[in-house]
């Protein structure tokens, strides 16, 4: 009978954050996202606050997230109220990036 061994998925998952693949993905994303920010640009300081770091996680694995630092990312990202009450809706760029 076939076994598999209990830690092969953090085998698996430590394969593929040391193979650089997670980090071109990643960069992918921020490109993308860059991409569907350029309409809505202002100052470009959101556009050029895209970028991409490596996070450890659990038993040595090590992934990698695209990330905006803008302080207004989140409310940029998802939307928000302005002081008068009307919602501006959210641009969702890194959503948008992430999942084409």
């Amino acid at each position: 009978m076939a076994s598999v061994d209990k830690n092969a998925g953090v085998i698996i998952a430590r394969m593929v954050s040391a193979s650089g693949e997670l980090d071109k993905a990643a960069e992918k994303v921020v490109q993308r996202a860059r991409q569907n920010a350029a309409g809505h640009t202002k100052t470009g300081h959101y556009s050029s606050s895209f970028g991409t770091a490596k996070v450890p996680g659990k038993k040595g694995v090590v992934d990698t997230v695209a990330y905006n630092d803008d302080p207004a990312a989140m409310s940029i990202e998802f939307g928000h109220y302005t002081q008068g009450g009307k919602f501006v809706p959210g641009q969702f760029n890194l959503t948008r990036a992430a999942q084409e």
